[in-house]
């Protein structure tokens, strides 16, 4: 997970915690339970190691810089903070979280819609990173077998993807080739029920994607 995220989560679920006990005292193994078992933890974290007890007393000495937090016998007391002042500062975090995410995903929408021209070599890089995406997809599976479950006439998905463009033609950008593929198998997970072959099916192509996406990009930096 980003920093921002991480942050977010830790300042939620000491909220909760708070909000449902009856002290300003919240136990540090719990609030680190809560966090690593938490689904939306372990969807954003795939891949990597889940926050341990030291990670997220950083975070928390970090996010909340200005309370006098104690940590006595595994409990951290905050006894000089609001409830009401903390849940305007998640909601803070979370509109600027979530105003950044809109920025980039404008800027993705202005390279792909306004690409620029590609030279030839530039060309042929970009044609080897989307052959490279894709033979690593069809490993273990294949994009087809992944969009076969999406039914065609869903409210579930915003748009069908034509996978015959996505092997054929020359993606313009690699942010136009990660975002589709993005919303291929986005589409095809929430066409499937949670925790089924299917679903696990999807994850594993999100694994493959991400690893594939981090190394092309590297070689075309």
């Amino acid at each position: 997970m980003i920093p921002q995220v991480s942050e977010l989560v830790v300042l939620q679920t000491i909220y909760l915690l708070l909000q449902n006990g009856e002290s300003v005292k919240v136990s540090l193994v719990k609030l680190t339970n809560e966090i690593r078992n938490s689904v939306l933890v372990r969807q954003l974290s795939t891949g990597e190691p889940p926050l341990d007890i030291n990670d997220i007393l950083s975070i928390v000495k970090r996010v909340l810089p200005n309370q006098r937090i104690s940590l006595v016998d595994g409990q951290l007391s905050f006894p000089h903070l609001q409830l009401n002042e903390l849940k305007q500062e998640i909601q803070s975090r979370r509109q600027t979280l979530q105003n950044s995410q809109l920025q980039v995903i404008r800027q993705l929408e202005e390279q792909i819609l306004h690409p620029r021209k590609v030279d030839p070599k530039r060309e042929k890089l970009l044609q080897l990173y989307r052959d490279t995406v894709l033979n690593k997809l069809n490993k273990s599976h294949t994009l087809d077998q992944l969009y076969a479950q999406v039914p065609q006439d869903t409210s579930v998905t915003k748009c069908h993807i034509a996978l015959d463009s996505i092997k054929n033609d020359t993606p313009s950008s690699v942010h136009e080739l990660q975002l589709t593929l993005q919303l291929a198998i986005c589409n095809a997970k929430a066409c499937t029920r949670t925790g089924s072959k299917e679903w696990q099916l999807c994850t594993q192509a999100q694994i493959d994607l991400d690893e594939t996406v981090q190394f092309m990009r590297r070689a075309l930096e």
